[in-house]
């Protein structure tokens, strides 16, 4: 029993009540977060994926645009080309 002291304490305490007591309903505000953060990322490149047009990096006309431009359309059509 002495190689699970560290979890037992952890989990039970000294005192019978331990810190996953605490622990149980403390993350739920820091998950909602996350889910509603996935679920707005995924709309983001939902519609990124309906205005840029992947291809347009092969045509002639994408090498007149400003270097700006095609660093912020490299990055947009390759996390599109992710979904």
């Amino acid at each position: 029993m002495i190689e699970y002291r560290v979890f037992y304490d952890w989990v039970y305490g000294p005192d019978g009540k331990g810190q996953v007591r605490y622990q149980a309903f403390g993350n739920w505000y820091d998950a909602w977060k996350r889910f509603v953060h996935f679920w707005l990322c995924i709309g983001i490149f939902v519609v990124l994926d309906s205005k840029v047009d992947q291809w347009y990096m092969t045509r002639a006309e994408f090498g007149d645009e400003p270097f700006w431009y095609k660093i912020l359309f490299l990055c947009a059509s390759m996390q599109v080309m992710m979904f």
